[in-house]
Formats: structure tokens, sequence, C-alpha cells
């Protein structure tokens, strides 16, 4: 997030009013697209999700912890991430990526030599190309970091073996 005031957004995420709040129709229940004043928008996962076939826990820390070693390091590779509290609900915030999409036109191995270090500084179980965004002028983003840490999920493995 270079050249953004990351004081402001990091008190926004944390303790601001959101102006609107929509689920996210995804399978993982309990995501929501939050959009703040002067237009922020961000991404909660709840801690405890519902899926489609089974309920599990959503590593927010190591979501978190993503995101302060990429800040501490100057990577700017993963959005800005805080813990922040919805409806009772314990989860994380996720600064959305305007512009930006999946790719899944290239292989992962591809992927840029930070994302890779990152990936193993953390020691991200879930590594795939589900998890990189591309920005409209061309860089390469690393989002969903709830597998870092040793925090392996059977689903991730499996997709991991697929790719």
């Amino acid at each position: 997030m270079k050249g953004i005031d990351t004081t402001f957004i990091i008190d926004l995420l944390k303790n601001g009013t959101p102006e609107n709040i929509e689920p996210l129709g995804i399978e993982k229940v309990g995501l929501y697209f939050v959009t703040f004043q002067n237009g922020v928008q961000a991404i909660f996962k709840p801690k405890h999700a519902i899926g489609r076939q089974m309920n599990y826990k959503i590593n927010i820390e190591a979501e978190i912890a993503a995101y302060l070693i990429d800040a501490l390091l100057k990577l700017d590779i993963v959005p800005l991430t805080v813990p922040r509290m919805f409806n009772n609900r314990e989860g994380s915030l996720q600064v959305w990526v305007p512009n930006a999409r999946q790719v899944y036109n290239k292989k992962l191995s591809d992927r840029n030599k930070v994302i890779k270090f990152l990936d193993y500084l953390i020691a991200e179980s879930d590594v795939g190309l589900h998890n990189l965004l591309i920005t409209a002028d061309g860089r390469e983003i690393s989002i969903d970091h709830e597998g870092a840490f040793g925090h392996i999920k059977k689903q991730s493995r499996e997709r991991m073996d697929e790719e």
C-alpha cells in the first residue's frame, strides 16, 4: 500500500462504522464485503465459518500475521489486514484491492520471487493461483493466508496437489 496513509486505514478498519455490508456468496458463509467512508473497501472473514460441507475455523491470526510480516519487510504484496468484530463475531478485515483479478492462465511456478519468498517464510500451506491477484498495473498480490504458519487444512493440500 505504497503512498497510502496506513495509520488512517488501520484506524478506519478497526474502529470505523461501515457504510455498507454485503454478504459474499462464497462457500465460506460469513464472508462480507464491507465499504467504509471515502470508498475504502474490505473483506471480513469470521474466525468461525460455516462451509457448504462442514464447519471450520479460519486462522485469522495467520491472515493478520502475514500482513504484519509483509509490512515489516516492506514487500507490499499482502493487503492491509486487521482484527475486527462484526455482529459479535471475531474475524479479520482485509483491504479490498480494486481492479485486481485472479489469474489462472499461468503456472504456479511463475509467481514472482517475492511471493514465493513470503510463502516459504510464513510456511503457507495453501499455495495456489486462487490466492494470487494481478492489479491493473501488473503487480502480483498475495491473499488468503489462513494456511500460514503450519495451519494445514485437508482441502488446501488437495488443491495444492491439483495445481
